[in-house]
């Protein structure tokens, strides 16, 4: 760098070339708020500034900016105003009094408060994630006790009488309710599952009940599924989350109600008709189209409907995340995704996910009708809800087990400390107040106890694994369980070496 005087500009000529190329918009105005003079950045700022900086528009962050600027000499506003393409802007504004002039410097950080806004909506979201594990938990606890009494009162009643079809129907809403529970927590999971081999048509059937309730009772739903659909390898949970967001979308274009219908086959598309459809080349596919009696959208929504955060939804309605999200899944899955819309005649969302060769079938032979074993052995059961624990416990010694139960991990050491106790078996909760279940096993196995180890939980995996308890083991069972799994898992725990 050169240091002699000739290598400055002037002071007067290097203020203007700084002025000229700020990437902030400058205006400087006169005292009666006429801008007398601005650089590139305010002449290419796509808002009116002579209307604005006069105070001609409806904003008031300008008319106090201009009083503070005039009593104090310096101030500072964000001011928010629509652009001649009907879009709302967000402008910061600061400004310092020069003499009998105003500097103004304006900034667009319209951007910036869209992310700032799409944030605060994901931390509910993420706050209402937690609030629905954690409410998923209690259901399920809740439910052991319907499930066990329901199959308790089921040998109980005479079959073909009144009260027989009133248990089964209990025992029926139990289990559906399990069921939706369980697509819950897995939705709750943070990371993303391995690709596998998924049957779509299964998926779909086993969401049905989830799509009827985020779309409500107003719409009808049509399920058309090819009977022989194949596979595709892909990530089932983002399948599912894909499903109930296009769902969702469906439900907010249908506010007066209409027919949401999800389609599965079996396509084999050719060069043409793969372009079409956004894929990269021809060849088998699966086909899972979404259509909706909606409003349907104009070509330029049509355009931007895959952009991130992009939505045409009012705020706090829509995160702009679901059909990016889905163009994500598909596009990882080597598939492809497009949409069929206009206004006024709905909208069809078509997922092309490659379909993979079927697996040859084994034919297993057929499964004899076997009483589940029971057994004789001890057990100590820990569960700090005495609901769950009194049901189990019924059920164990109606197996022939004899069981020790406590409500907390110090009462369970307690017990298995007394002399002469023998516990064969500790099947305990895995979350609870004080002593976790994965403490207390090594707390019993340090104390010299050899006790084998079954953990039961109605917990998100994250927060079991967050108790040292792996998801994946063999010595795990997750509520709300039936009595039948339950016995069958007990005797698999304790016949294994």
């Amino acid at each position: 760098m050169r240091d002699d005087a000739a290598a400055y500009l002037p002071e007067p000529e290097l203020y203007r070339v700084i002025f000229e190329h700020s990437a902030d918009a400058i205006a400087v105005l006169d005292a009666n708020g006429r801008i007398r003079e601005r650089n590139d950045a305010a002449r290419a700022l796509d808002v009116d500034l002579d209307a604005l900086l006069a105070g001609t528009t409806d904003d008031i962050g300008i008319a106090g900016l201009r009083s503070e600027l005039i009593v104090r000499g310096r101030a500072s506003a964000e001011v928010k105003l629509v652009d001649p393409a009907r879009k709302v802007r967000h402008l910061a504004v600061e400004g310092r009094a020069q003499g009998v002039h105003f500097v103004l410097v304006l900034r667009d950080v319209t951007e910036q408060r869209r992310i700032d806004d799409e944030i605060r909506h994901l931390r509910r979201v993420e706050s209402l994630g937690y609030m629905t594990a954690t409410v998923a938990h209690d259901f399920n606890n809740l439910l052991v006790p319907i499930v066990f009494s329901s199959a308790v009162l089921a040998g109980e009643v005479n079959a073909g009488s009144v009260a027989a079809s009133l248990v089964d129907d209990i025992r029926s809403a139990a289990e559906r309710a399990a069921s939706l529970v369980r697509h819950m927590l897995a939705f709750a999971r943070r990371e993303a599952s391995p690709p596998q081999r998924v049957h779509v048509g299964l998926v779909v059937g086993e969401l049905r009940s989830l799509v009827e309730r985020v779309v409500g009772e107003g719409i009808e739903i049509a399920v058309d599924v090819d009977a022989d659909l194949g596979e595709a390898i892909l990530d089932r949970e983002q399948l599912e989350h894909v499903i109930l967001n296009l769902a969702a979308n469906a439900r907010d274009a249908m506010p007066r109600g209409g027919r949401l219908t999800i389609r599965a086959a079996n396509v084999n598309l050719d060069d043409v008709e793969a372009a079409a459809h956004d894929c990269a080349s021809g060849g088998a596919y699966v086909v899972l189209t979404m259509t909706d009696t909606g409003a349907g959208m104009t070509p330029e929504v049509r355009e931007r409907i895959f952009e991130r955060f992009f939505t045409t939804k009012v705020p706090g309605r829509g995160t702009g995340l679901g059909l990016a999200s889905a163009h994500r899944f598909v596009t990882a899955s080597g598939g492809c995704i497009s949409v069929r819309t206009a206004p006024g005649q709905g909208t069809a969302v078509i997922l092309c996910l490659p379909r993979v060769a079927p697996q040859p079938v084994t034919i297993a032979p057929p499964r004899l009708s076997t009483p589940i074993p029971g057994g004789n052995e001890t057990i100590l059961l820990v569960e700090d809800d005495e609901h769950v624990r009194h049901v189990v416990r019924v059920l164990l010694e109606e197996e022939g087990y004899k069981v020790l139960d406590a409500s907390s991990g110090e009462a369970a050491l307690a017990v298995a400390s007394t002399q002469g106790t023998h516990v064969d078996l500790v099947l305990t909760d895995v979350v609870m107040p004080g002593m976790s279940g994965r403490q207390l096993a090594e707390q019993l196995h340090e104390a010299g106890h050899g006790a084998k180890v079954l953990f039961m939980s109605g917990h998100t995996d994250d927060a079991i694994d967050a108790h040292g308890v792996s998801v994946t083991s063999h010595s795990i069972i997750r509520k709300a369980f039936s009595p039948a799994d339950l016995a069958r898992k007990v005797r698999e725990v304790l016949a294994a070496p």
